[in-house]
């Protein structure tokens, strides 16, 4: 039941349930939406995929796969997307980062809102509103940075763009902390090991150069990913002087208590969205020292006040500042206490960003019933790193050619009424 009495299922789909902030995100709002009484599950489009960093499913909330077998090409696919979402209408079609398979957006009825989530500020993302925004009834934007991206790029999605923050657990009281003025700085990165967002590899230089300028630390790195045995690898002389941990792919519901081991919660990212694991730390007291990138990070970390932003790749910035939490043990008490004070005051909460969701969900229904939002009729449209391929991603009645085959592709993919 929604806030005006509508019923309807809300669905949050995504390809894999492998480690990121989106999954975290979609189990975060799936869980409060049961909660409230409002049918809610995620859907896997694409569980049979082997994937390096696996994230523990959590056993609360309903995960459905879409009944399709996994040798199935993606003419199928759609189509049983398409019939999966109808038959489940009215309905919340949230599509996150499933690129392969929201294309099917301007095919649905009236029936599926379809909320699309543009996570971060980089390139995949803003591709997939600028190809499907206007098909979709609503757009959320993680952060104010990200907002501004999308509509810069499309100002006609203007009026159907808002921005809700991502929302985490946090204590309602701030956690206690004991500060060790001669203990090493404890500092932690979790998260997935992508050298290409994530600069995974600063990591070890962070460390080394800390070591060079005498600085006590101890580095624990929890994650997985495509690039862990390069990170490995380079961590390896400084895992044996016992100046850096792995501890492997943390269950979320484990990562509070993580988090209140350490002092300093780490990000050296490229580029990011509006990172929850940053919320999660500030929110546990942890300290942030981040990467100064158009992001939602400075919307959270203002420097100097409750952690530290340092330019990307400024391994000699990042080890200076660490120097300072280090020596200073007043410096690191206030910084973890405005940390806490600005999630707990911003509504970085769950039922913070919940509230906020169902308010764009009842909005999407109620334009729909007035007319103010009519889904414009279009094909199937492929995300760009499909379109070289498609013939492939066909069933084989499909492989003809000119008006031939676009007739009997439409055919295969009707509109649903």
């Amino acid at each position: 039941m929604g806030t005006s009495g509508m019923k309807f299922n809300v669905i949050v789909a995504s390809p894999v349930w492998s480690l990121n902030g989106v999954n975290i995100f979609s189990a975060n709002l799936v869980r409060e939406l049961c909660q409230r009484g409002i049918p809610a599950h995620i859907l896997l489009t694409q569980a049979h995929i082997p994937d390096s960093k696996p994230m523990q499913r959590p056993t609360d909330i309903p995960i459905h796969h879409l009944p399709v077998r996994p040798d199935e090409l993606f003419g199928v696919r759609w189509k049983a997307m398409i019939q999966y979402l109808e038959e489940r209408a009215p309905c919340i079609y949230i599509p996150n980062y499933d690129f392969e398979h929201s294309c099917i957006s301007p095919k649905l009825s009236k029936r599926v809102g379809v909320v699309g989530v543009v996570h971060s500020d980089d390139p995949q993302h803003y591709e997939h509103v600028g190809r499907l925004g206007k098909y979709w009834n609503k757009i959320v934007c993680v952060s104010q940075t990200v907002a501004d991206g999308t509509v810069e790029r499309n100002p006609e999605l203007r009026d159907r763009v808002t921005t809700i923050p991502i929302g985490v657990s946090i204590p309602d009281i701030e956690p206690q902390r004991t500060w060790e003025p001669n203990e090493p700085l404890k500092v932690l990165y979790a998260g997935v090991f992508r050298q290409s967002q994530k600069r995974i590899l600063d990591l070890p230089q962070i460390v080394q150069r800390c070591l060079e300028l005498n600085v006590p630390i101890h580095l624990t790195i929890a994650g997985g990913g495509p690039d862990q045995q390069a990170l490995v690898d380079a961590c390896q002389p400084l895992v044996e002087q016992e100046l850096i941990k792995f501890i492997g792919i943390v269950p979320h519901a484990q990562m509070p208590e993580l988090l209140k081991q350490h002092d300093v919660f780490i990000m050296t990212s490229a580029f990011e969205g509006m990172p929850n694991a940053l919320i999660e730390a500030m929110g546990q007291g942890c300290i942030p020292v981040a990467t100064n990138i158009k992001s939602g990070i400075p919307e959270l970390v203002k420097d100097g006040v409750n952690g530290f932003l340092v330019e990307v790749g400024d391994v000699d910035a990042f080890a200076q500042r660490f120097a300072t939490l280090q020596k200073d043990v007043s410096l690191r008490e206030r910084f973890s206490e405005q940390a806490y004070q600005t999630v707990d005051r911003g509504h970085y909460r769950i039922r913070d960003m919940v509230d906020r969701y169902l308010e764009v969900f009842e909005q999407a229904f109620q334009e729909v019933e007035m007319g103010t939002y009519q889904r414009p009729h279009a094909n199937i449209l492929l995300p760009a790193h499909m379109k070289p391929l498609w013939k492939h991603y066909l069933p084989s009645p499909v492989f003809g050619l000119g008006k031939q085959c676009k007739q009997t592709f439409n055919k295969l993919m009707p509109f649903t009424s």
